[in-house]
């Protein structure tokens, strides 16, 4: 199979899908002749290509229809949005193949083009319901896998996808608020799609890692609470410590008080100069064994300070570290809450009974997570893009994308290169 580089590929078909106006529906054939079947998929009436388009446009459809070569299929259509972007069989076509090689990113354009021109299509639904699952918006994908299922539940992947996005939906610790319209739908189909085999499955998988994660939620938070149980008793013991510390310092403070007020008093006994009696001698002893014993006292009292200070402190660096592990555990219940979606296994919409997986994607392991792309890989593809918006007469919108690449990577090629396009477009 050919391939091409991706990134010029989304290009193409970025440039041939906003390069759309509204869309609106195709016009209806002349009701002479004998009426043509409604198709279930599209819920459009079916006109014979031939009949119905340019040849050119046809060949094109065939192209899409039977080429291998990916570049080769955008380009083509490219030209034929050119010849009729409201081609309903044109959409289809280049939608189908995306799927059927595996290039689901590029699949979304037509599939959201088809959801205007023919919103009875469930196969368009399904698709963009897929690309907002795998992308991480839950509601989203909700909301377009009911769309898709209300006109039809034959889609094995996208039964299976919205068993896995009701279960998130009925077992979130937060459960998310969904369109009524959506919720609506979904309670009135329930009974129906839990008779689905797909569904039922996706369902019970998706129950079983959200149980496991809510358990896992559950553990840390335990963890947590006991944490803070421990800190609260902390610190009422450090407070504790500390009111003990504040009337030891009073009692030292009124002792020292005393010993100076004693020695006072034994002072002016001591240098009296009226002759000495016994009386004056045991009032000298009594001061000094008075002064004795508050000096007693106040050692005791700065041993015990010390003591307490030593304690306050080993208790104020123990209530330092529990309340480190108690932020670590509440982020750990964070990232544990926001993984609800990390490991669901979203099957992209199959193509005449077969699923066919992206290059990154694999039905064991689900979506990959694929790192952020670097801002020189990203200015390259934004190149790209502004490239085909001046080779499609769009200027108006090359031009802001150019100057993003010369502001996110100014010392790139692509800068030098966009610079360039700029000077030529003024």
């Amino acid at each position: 199979m050919h391939t091409c580089p991706k990134a010029a590929i989304l290009a193409v078909a970025a440039a041939a899908w906003l390069s759309l106006p509204a869309p609106t529906q195709e016009p209806a054939p002349p009701e002479a002749g004998p009426s043509r079947p409604q198709d279930a998929r599209t819920g459009v009436v079916e006109t014979s290509p031939a009949a119905s388009a340019p040849a050119e446009l046809v060949q094109i459809i065939q192209t899409i229809g039977q080429s291998d070569n990916v570049g080769q299929i955008a380009s083509a259509y490219a030209r034929g949005c050119t010849i009729n972007r409201n081609s309903v069989s044109l959409h289809e076509a280049y939608m189908r193949r995306m799927l059927r090689l595996g290039q689901t990113e590029i699949a979304q354009y037509p599939a959201r083009t088809l959801s205007t021109l023919a919103p009875a299509n469930a196969l368009a639904w399904a698709t963009l319901a897929y690309s907002a699952a795998a992308k991480g918006d839950l509601l989203e994908g909700l909301n377009l896998a009911i769309r898709s299922l209300e006109i039809s539940k034959e889609d094995v992947s996208t039964l299976s996808n919205a068993g896995q996005l009701a279960a998130w939906y009925d077992l979130s610790p937060e459960r998310p608020r969904i369109a009524d319209r959506t919720r609506r739908s979904l309670e009135k189909m329930r009974k129906d799609l839990e008779q689905a085999e797909p569904y039922a499955k996706g369902y019970a998988a998706a129950k079983a890692q959200c149980e496991k994660l809510k358990e896992q939620v559950k553990d840390v938070q335990g963890q947590a609470a006991s944490i803070e149980a421990d800190l609260a008793a902390g610190r009422t013991k450090l407070g504790s410590m500390e009111a003990k510390l504040r009337n030891i310092n009073d009692e030292l403070r009124y002792r020292k008080r005393e010993i100076g007020l004693l020695r006072g008093q034994l002072w002016m006994l001591e240098n009296d100069t009226t002759p000495t009696s016994v009386y004056r001698m045991l009032d000298r002893q009594a001061l000094r064994d008075r002064i004795s014993d508050h000096e007693r006292q106040i050692e005791g009292l700065e041993l015990d300070y010390r003591k307490q200070v030593r304690e306050g402190d080993a208790l104020a660096t123990d209530l330092r570290v529990k309340d480190g592990q108690l932020g670590q555990l509440k982020r750990q219940a964070a990232n544990l809450l926001s993984r609800f979606s990390l490991d669901f296994q979203w099957e992209p919409p199959a193509v005449d009974g077969v699923v066919t997986y992206a290059a990154d994607v694999t039905p064991a392991s689900g979506p990959a997570r694929k790192p952020a792309a670097g801002v020189a890989d990203d200015s390259a593809r934004q190149l790209e893009l502004a490239k085909l918006y001046i080779s499609h007469e769009m200027a108006d919108k090359a031009v802001p994308v150019l100057q993003k690449i010369i502001q996110s990577a100014p010392g790139s090629k692509a800068a030098e290169e966009a610079r360039k396009l700029l000077a030529g477009l003024k």
